[in-house]
């Protein structure tokens, strides 16, 4: 069963007197359980995909097309005061930079407590109570919930977010970048915690990353984002064998293995382009592209079990 359903989203942002398109045509399953990757470079539209499905999106942005199914409910047509008692209560978030989620002068424990609070209505003792059992499950002395913000390192802040993201027991937790400002050690401790959630619990995670090595090593499908489009979406397995899409292909070069060498030189800066606007976005800078690439942009092709948007599976 579908806990999370696109369909089709499209998403405007008004820059000046321009409209860009930020989303086109995005269409993405997640099943119950399951440990989704989102995986793209700085502006292929990954972040602008979970504020959609948070509807926190910023003031100059809309929605102009698609839907938005969560477990049944058509989020885009219910109102704020019933979205506020999903966001946050039954589809959790975990943001990039942790030392932005929190009011610098509350306690962690004041965090916890205020959220239980609102979503669940328990007494601010008791949220005090779970803010300490939380710590205490991710390694942490339980003492340290009577912290400050600015008393905690930054894994430990990003533990205390991930505590914040499942104190409530959502059904989807959406864990945006949520590693990218930490060392290599305290990243496993917080992909081990994911994958510990979700095996204990069954919570389906939407895991957003521009590190392809890392969707590898946690999830369980991986969706490919270039320039706001999917491009290409399949099982880890799949995509670890044999990538299809050249830009996933490219993705995969770049990780680093043991004894062997990247040819940096196939990634030359001065040859990155900004995705094309007429055709392929990815047609400028794609080692296959021919002249139907340049002017048509290819639909998102089922090869049965997994889609790719390539002219060459059309």
């Amino acid at each position: 069963m579908n806990i999370l359903e696109i369909h089709n989203l499209e998403v405007v942002y008004r820059i000046g007197r321009r409209n860009v398109l930020a989303l086109r045509d995005v269409t993405l399953m997640m099943r119950k359980g399951e440990i989704r990757a989102i995986v793209g470079e700085s502006g292929s539209g990954k972040s602008t995909l979970a504020a959609a499905i948070l509807r926190v999106l910023p003031s100059n942005a809309r929605i102009t097309k698609g839907k938005i199914i969560f477990d049944g409910i058509d989020i885009l047509n219910i109102s704020e005061k019933e979205m506020q008692k999903i966001r946050g209560s039954r589809i959790g978030i975990i943001f990039q930079d942790p030392s932005a989620t929190f009011n610098p002068v509350m306690k962690i424990c004041d965090h916890i407590a205020e959220l239980l609070y609102v979503h669940k209505r328990l007494r601010w003792e008791e949220g005090i109570k779970i803010a300490e059992t939380l710590a205490k499950r991710f390694g942490i002395p339980s003492e340290r919930v009577y912290d400050y913000p600015h008393q905690l390192s930054g894994g430990m802040k990003q533990r205390f977010c991930i505590a914040m993201a499942i104190a409530t027991n959502p059904d989807l937790i959406i864990a945006d970048e949520p590693t990218t400002a930490l060392d290599v050690v305290t990243q496993m401790q917080v992909l081990s915690m994911l994958r510990d959630l979700r095996d204990e619990y069954g919570t389906s995670i939407m895991f957003i990353t521009h590190d392809l090595s890392l969707a590898l090593s946690i999830s369980d499908n991986i969706t490919v984002m270039y320039s706001g489009e999917i491009v290409e979406e399949a099982s880890t397995e799949d995509i670890r064998k044999e990538p299809l899409h050249p830009y996933t292909q490219m993705l995969m070069e770049c990780i680093p293995r043991v004894r062997s060498k990247i040819d940096f030189r196939r990634f030359d800066i001065e040859k990155i382009e900004l995705p094309n606007t007429q055709g392929c976005p990815f047609s400028n800078r794609c080692r296959y592209a021919r002249d139907q690439c340049l002017k048509e942009d290819p639909p998102l092709i089922d090869l049965g079990g997994r889609k790719v948007r390539c002219w060459m599976y059309a």
